[in-house]
């Protein structure tokens, strides 16, 4: 909970580091509150998700940073 009003978000999954090749448009520190309009809470969820998407397939993902809501677009690379 504290952390989580650090970082302005009472749910989602916090970003602590990305593979250096990553193309899903997110930074350390983002707060991934959706995927697809698909709430996450925890990264095991979030795994789940990214992973039922085709390598390519563009997505949306809503975040937190900073404090400020909105939206990145990426993609999941290869497996």
């Amino acid at each position: 909970p504290a952390l989580g009003r650090y970082f302005g978000a009472s749910d989602g999954v916090l970003v602590i580091n990305l593979p250096p090749d990553s193309r899903l448009g997110l930074k350390p520190g983002d707060v991934v509150l959706s995927v697809d309009g698909r709430k996450v809470r925890l990264p095991g969820q979030l795994f789940r998700v990214l992973q039922s998407s085709a390598p390519g397939e563009e997505c949306k993902l809503e975040t937190m940073r900073p404090k400020k809501r909105g939206v990145v677009s990426g993609s999941v690379g290869e497996r």
